[in-house]
């Protein structure tokens, strides 16, 4: 059956370097926002990405988000119980060992 909602991730690279998940749920006529009066975007935050967010990206069960920018850190993230996002894991590309030959 599958979960009874949606999640869309999107990017932003202005001055507030905005990632935002949104949720939208299932309904007999398709998909719409969450109920009125609940928010249905949670905005990630990150000191570290003062020049936006150039790519998202779902794992295969969509539980967990990759976000990357132009300061080369790979991020996960992924959603406590009560529906709250944080931030797991950051990746820099100056802490990755280079691949042997």
């Amino acid at each position: 059956m599958g979960r009874s909602y949606h999640l869309i991730a999107s990017a932003g690279q202005d001055e507030h370097g905005q990632l935002k998940v949104h949720r939208l749920n299932r309904t007999p006529d398709g998909l719409a926002p969450v109920g009125q009066g609940q928010s249905n975007e949670s905005a990630l935050a990150s000191a570290d990405q003062p020049a936006g967010v150039w790519r998202v990206s779902w794992n295969a069960t969509g539980t967990v988000l990759g976000s990357s920018g132009p300061e080369g850190v790979v991020r996960l993230w992924k959603s406590t119980f009560k529906g709250e996002w944080r931030e797991i894991k950051a990746v820099s590309s100056e802490s990755v060992e280079p691949a042997a030959p």
